[in-house]
């Protein structure tokens, strides 16, 4: 079974590793990861850019596991100030650029969305989080990665970008000695995502594999754990 998400909000505000960069007057919902100060977890810090005008909007604060169930986690409110006020069941509140968020005993792949919405549903904003990425990356700045998207390890989501408008792409899925081909085309925008079912017949779990090929030869692989194995819990 997957695990529950945990959620902290008393830890201090460490470095950043990442930048963020909004385009226009687009809100966006950003985690960046911050040095880890829990035990068994990465730990990322929220930022709201960008923000309308909420002053006048009740918000719900929200996380969704990979499978689709969401928790409402606190209340939340615009302050004079123009910045985002969270209320916790307890009565306790925190500013949310104050909020550390961090999950323990989380699965290879395993992701999670932190949600900020209106009760209204005309504001929503949402962070993507992936506590430990199953991921390779290219020199030239590919990047293809698999997130887990059931809860016994049988299937999970490839996702791709960094690739040419349109280009067409091989894609080889193998599992135990089973090889999947199959052709693909990236987005406009470089990107791509389908999904994967690695299981085997006769088979509880194993290791899978994806690979990504160019055209011009260029190819891109990670290996996955899948069935069993998935849902080992990742711990430091």
């Amino acid at each position: 079974m997957l695990n529950k998400i945990l959620f902290n909000f008393t830890l201090p505000l460490l470095a950043f590793h990442t930048a963020v960069v909004a385009l226009e007057s687009s809100p966006i919902l950003s985690a960046v990861q911050v040095h880890s100060i829990v035990k068994g977890s990465n730990c990322y810090n929220l930022r709201l850019v960008n923000p309308p005008d909420l002053k006048r909007k009740k918000l719900k604060f929200i996380s969704k596991n990979c499978l689709g169930y969401a928790t409402e986690i606190a209340k939340g409110k615009m302050n004079k100030n123009g910045r985002i006020e969270l209320t916790f069941i307890d009565g306790s509140k925190v500013l949310l650029e104050n909020y550390i968020v961090y999950a323990e005993g989380m699965c290879k792949g395993e992701s999670f969305d932190i949600i900020l919405l209106s009760e209204d549903k005309t504001f929503e904003v949402s962070a993507h989080i992936v506590m430990h990425p199953i991921e390779n990356c290219s020199p030239n700045g590919q990047r293809i990665s698999v997130e887990l998207r059931s809860r016994y390890g049988s299937i999970y989501q490839c996702f791709g970008d960094g690739y040419l408008p349109n280009e067409e792409l091989k894609t080889i899925s193998r599992s135990e000695n089973e090889n999947i081909v199959q052709y693909i085309n990236a987005t406009e925008d470089g990107t791509f995502t389908f999904g994967l079912m690695p299981m085997v017949i006769g088979k509880t779990d194993g290791v899978a594999s994806i690979t990504i090929q160019r055209r011009n030869g260029d190819s891109l692989s990670l290996d996955y754990p899948w069935g069993k194995n998935s849902i080992n819990k990742v711990t430091f």
